[in-house]
């Protein structure tokens, strides 16, 4: 489990395919390289790749244009302009390839996938709920989670940056006494991932191994209603597998087999990542992926529902439900990664960036530059910015944004040393020429996550905008 501390899209619901993982080697017989790709779609990918020397983390950068297709990776890294080509062996535990530099060198690269993660199921023979019931050797697990504090400790930039060391340390303490028996996979996830939120990170995260996860979505048994969660609060919505149920949509969710809502929220909450613990972004992935968390407190085959209404309440007893039937609600796939149009009749210019990760670079500051033209040349005097889903990508795409949003230089971060690629974003940028004076209206949510959160709070800090917190469109 503990390497999935790096990874930084966490706590997928997408089912895992034979490329998704951790591929780990040594890049020139001396720097640990470690890929990290995770299917987004049937034919989407994310990825990062990681290098280090020694225990120094010396590169960290996001692979675009990612393909895989008849066991062939490829791959664009474009902080450091070096592009990527590779095979994967047959068994899809091995890639082999090589790195084509800007100078057109060629320098090859051979990683194995990191197994580790994947702790064995039981024998193919074995019932479903033996699988889901098989307990892992204390001393094993315990081994597991000493290697995860390990790596967190050590490739972490800023673990204590919102949880103190002394509580980080008095909490891993606390729950490595707490296994004094085995236990099933998902036990032993709720155990340690409130450790791994307690730090605040949407960078941070774990998830159930890829097999296990594949397993539970081919043969596991879920919650049957699809819900809408707020304010501690769970309001029904819809009832896949029984239209018939006679429940009225928006009629609140009491308890689930005698224990109430709000318990189980909680609860729930405590499993999720959020940079600085923003609720807004825990209540988004609950409410993506509630029935796998879910399924981690009670896989029941059956659920006693207590629900309240307007005029009436009472209980219903339904089946679980096969997670095929499952409603997917996911909105960050459904939108370009940018556009615009002019709200003629409100006189207001509506700009949509939904992703930071953008393959052409000249493609999208055209975009830019034409679209704020407009806006001067109309003498629109208000835009509103539809930041929503957005969930980050490469800071330079968000730098250059706000080039138009403010009139003032501005450096987007503060240097590190350590982190080279992102030096033309430690010196001072210049507002473009082209830049809006009007009314900025900036529309956000819990989605907002890394390169947009920094964005949102350069807007916070060096503008008059206005910010809403919003539904997902």
């Amino acid at each position: 489990f503990a390497y999935w501390a790096l990874f930084p899209w966490c706590l997928s619901a997408q089912s895992p395919d034979p490329y998704s993982g951790i591929w780990e080697g040594n890049f020139m017989e001396q720097f640990k390289t470690v890929i990290l790709l995770d299917q987004l779609a049937d034919t989407a990918y994310a990825g990062k790749i990681l290098m280090f020397s020694g225990e120094n983390r010396i590169q960290d950068d996001e692979l675009k244009k990612i393909r895989i297709a008849d066991q062939q990776l490829s791959f664009y890294i474009p902080a450091k302009e070096t592009s990527f080509k590779g095979t994967f062996d047959e068994t899809t535990t091995e890639l082999s390839g090589n790195f084509t530099f800007p100078d057109n060198s060629i320098h090859p690269l051979n990683v194995r996938k990191y197994e580790k993660d994947s702790l064995a199921l039981e024998a193919e023979g074995s019932s479903v709920k033996e699988k889901l019931k098989h307990a892992f050797p204390a001393e094993e697990l315990k081994s597991e989670f000493r290697e995860l504090i390990d790596k967190l400790k050590r490739y972490h930039p800023r673990l204590y940056s919102h949880f103190p060391q002394s509580s980080f340390e008095r909490m891993s303490k606390d729950i490595l006494e707490s296994m004094d028996a085995g236990l099933s996979m998902e036990e032993y996830y709720v155990k340690i991932a409130p450790l791994v939120a307690s730090i605040q990170c949407s960078h941070t995260g774990i998830r159930l191994p890829p097999d296990y996860q594949r397993f539970l979505e081919k043969e596991g048994r879920f919650f049957p209603l699809e819900l809408y969660f707020n304010e501690r609060k769970a309001w029904f919505l819809s009832a896949p597998g029984n239209p018939g149920v006679g429940l009225d949509a928006g009629c609140e969710i009491t308890a689930i087999n005698k224990r109430p809502v709000d318990q189980i929220i909680a609860e729930l909450l405590g499993l999720i990542p959020a940079e600085a613990g923003g609720m807004s972004t825990k209540y988004r992935e609950l409410n993506r992926n509630f029935h796998h968390y879910f399924h981690m407190l009670d896989a029941s085959g059956q659920f006693q529902i207590e629900y309240s209404g307007s005029e009436s309440g009472g209980t219903v007893e339904l089946e679980a439900l096969p997670y095929a039937m499952i409603p997917k609600r996911d909105p960050s796939t459904s939108f370009p990664a940018y556009g615009f149009h002019m709200h003629k009749d409100l006189e207001t210019g509506i700009l949509r960036v939904s992703s930071f990760a953008i393959r052409d670079l000249e493609e999208y500051f055209s975009f830019l530059d034409a679209t704020f033209i407009s806006l001067k040349e109309s003498g629109i005097g208000r835009l509103v910015l539809d930041l929503r889903e957005n969930q980050g990508g490469h800071p330079i795409f968000a730098a250059q944004l706000f080039s138009y949003l403010t009139p003032n230089d501005f450096t987007y971060f503060e240097r590190n040393p350590d982190v080279v690629e992102f030096e033309p974003l430690y010196n001072p940028m210049h507002p473009n020429p082209n830049n809006f004076s009007g009314n900025l209206y900036v529309l956000v949510n819990g989605a907002c996550l890394s390169t947009s959160g920094h964005l949102i709070s350069l807007l916070k800090y060096h503008t008059n905008c206005l910010l809403y917190t919003s539904p997902s469109p």
